[in-house]
């Protein structure tokens, strides 16, 4: 009977009660548990996902290019014997682009006019990223005509890769296509978020008229990389010390491809608690899209001590999926990425060796996402914009999903990363607004878990979450350059709201103050940082202590 009563109290508490401290500290929550592990697992898929993009574009912003001033014909202010002009083998452009071309004078069209005829079609092409394209003029028919060739580049192939740089992958459907500046920045893009790679690209003249050859050429470093860690980010009930390890190579199949996987595990002895976790990521590109698919796995085990018994909780979760990425736009200033996420996802949670269904369920989740970066003059900012949506297109024990596994849900956010001088001094202000909403009751996995360390900072006693809400999260930080060692001081301050399903009155609203500073030196990482959680609003009154978190990192 009251292993019954127990599975009942700590079922419904996952379905009424949005906030864990509500049950006191020595009640743990294992849908708490296992919503911290996906969350952990999804944020380590979207770190791999979006490597290096940022950078290459703030890279290719200041790579500007401009029609260069060499005149085709000498300067002159002498009218020519041209009565009129007229352009050939032009397909790139349209109507609208030469309609910004100045038009030419009536009567004496001097070797002036026809020179900036040339730099503004050249300027054209380049406008839209054909940076080969080039204008030549022929001799005037009997008719006094001049005529413009327009030759518009193309790839005519492409030297310098190898194993490592597949250009079959990363400029798929190139060849005796046009030459198009987006596409060789995409190139390198995909070439480059391999951390073994330091790749370049030359355009050299092709044997026929307006062909290029793409000439790419490599500075190796090895193909594997690893890193161990230890810190305490853990929770109290399974084990605050954690070891971790992550291992990757590059181009493992030989077609730019990427595996990685990382471990962690609690770092005291397994009898009474412990958390462990594996996450293992792979990816490939083609071209503007990236294909990529992934694993993860985590298990937790707890004895719980009760007033006059000791219970077992245990459970693992785990999930698995496909993502899609396809690069629908770019220029130098701008990134639009249109994602596709299908993922399954099993969570177990037991008591006394009995299932949990409330806290166990299984879903399938599509996940379609539109992504934006555009690149300011000193700043950054990126959009995401998703909506998720729980299917049931497999045949899953529907005793597991109480609360409806057909759910929906919208997610905003926003990154914006701003640089400035102070006393010729280099800062960086990171502000991140993150919110959520769903229109259904959410099973508990799926909630906005508002006091992680990555939303509002400051709490490790108290789990807060909910169906919808929105956090702010910002940083103030600086650099130090003393030898070979980096030391980057920062200041924080983030709030943020939660509610549940159907009762915006209900809500939390919580504040968060953070001081910290990582080291680097050679190969080591040394981060600490010291924060304090505040709830502002809600049934919660307790004060959370403050709250000191270390990580050692050493890049093997």
């Amino acid at each position: 009977m009251i292993k019954k009563i127990i599975i009942l109290f700590l079922g419904f508490n996952n379905i009424t009660v949005f906030a864990d401290e509500l049950l006191g500290n020595q009640i743990f929550s294992p849908v708490t548990e296992s919503r911290r592990a996906l969350q952990s697992n999804n944020r380590e898929i979207e770190k791999l996902s979006e490597k290096n993009q940022t950078e290459r574009l703030i890279k290719n912003n200041e790579e500007k290019i401009s029609a260069k001033n060499n005149n085709i014909l000498p300067d002159s202010n002498i009218c020519l014997k041209i009565d009129n002009v007229f352009l050939q083998g032009i397909t790139l452009l349209d109507k609208d682009d030469l309609n910004k071309i100045t038009a030419l004078p009536l009567k004496c069209i001097t070797a002036n006019n026809l020179n900036n005829l040339a730099r503004e079609l050249t300027q054209l092409y380049i406008n839209k990223g054909y940076i080969t394209s080039r204008v030549e003029f022929i001799q005037p028919n009997a008719r006094g005509e001049l005529g413009v060739q327009v030759i518009e580049g193309f790839v005519e192939g492409i030297k310098g890769g190898d194993r490592k740089v597949n250009s079959n992958f990363i400029f798929p459907n190139i060849i005796n296509n046009p030459l198009k500046l987006k596409d060789l920045d995409q190139g390198l893009d995909q070439a480059n978020r391999l951390q073994s790679n330091q790749v370049t690209l030359d355009i050299l003249p092709g044997k026929y008229n307006g062909g290029s050859i793409i000439v790419l050429s490599n500075k190796y470093r090895s193909p594997w990389s690893a890193t161990a860690s230890l810190d305490n980010y853990g929770q109290e009930n399974t084990g605050k010390w954690l070891s971790r390890a992550t291992f990757s190579i590059d181009s493992p199949l030989g077609i730019s491809d990427f595996i990685s996987l990382n471990t962690s595990t609690t770092l005291k002895s397994y009898s009474n608690k412990y958390s462990r976790a594996y996450n293992l990521f792979y990816s490939v590109p083609y071209g503007n899209l990236t294909f990529s698919s992934f694993y993860s796995y985590s298990e937790y085990l707890i004895k719980q001590h009760l007033k006059n018994t000791l219970i077992t909780l245990n459970g693992n979760t785990q999930q698995y999926g496909i993502k899609s990425d396809y690069l629908y736009y770019r220029d130098q200033n701008d990134l639009f990425t249109i994602s596709a996420q299908l993922t399954n996802k099993q969570v177990k949670n037991l008591l006394l060796d009995s299932l949990l269904f409330v806290s166990s369920p299984e879903l399938t989740v599509l996940d379609l996402s539109l992504n934006h970066t555009h690149i300011f003059p000193t700043s950054v900012l990126n959009s995401n914009l998703s909506i998720e949506k729980g299917l049931s297109i497999f045949n899953f024990d529907k005793k597991r999903n109480i609360i409806n596994n057909e759910f929906s849900k919208l997610k905003l956010s926003f990154n914006y990363s701003y640089s400035f001088n102070v006393f010729d001094s280099i800062y960086q202000l990171n502000n991140q607004l993150f919110a959520q909403y769903s229109p259904h009751a959410l099973p508990g996995v799926e909630w906005l878990s508002l006091t992680d360390r990555f939303a509002v900072r400051g709490f490790s006693q108290t789990s807060i979450s909910g169906d919808n809400g929105w956090f702010s999260h910002n940083t103030l930080s600086n650099y130090y350059f003393i030898n070979n060692t980096v030391i980057h001081p920062r200041l924080g301050v983030d709030i943020g709201q939660v509610y549940p399903h159907g009762d915006s009155q209900s809500n939390f609203i919580v504040l968060g103050l953070s001081t910290g500073m990582s080291l680097n030196y050679k190969k080591f990482i040394f981060d600490m940082d010291i924060s304090h959680g505040k709830i502002l609003s809600g049934l919660v009154s307790k004060n959370e202590p403050m709250t000191a978190l270390f990580n050692v990192t050493y890049k093997i």
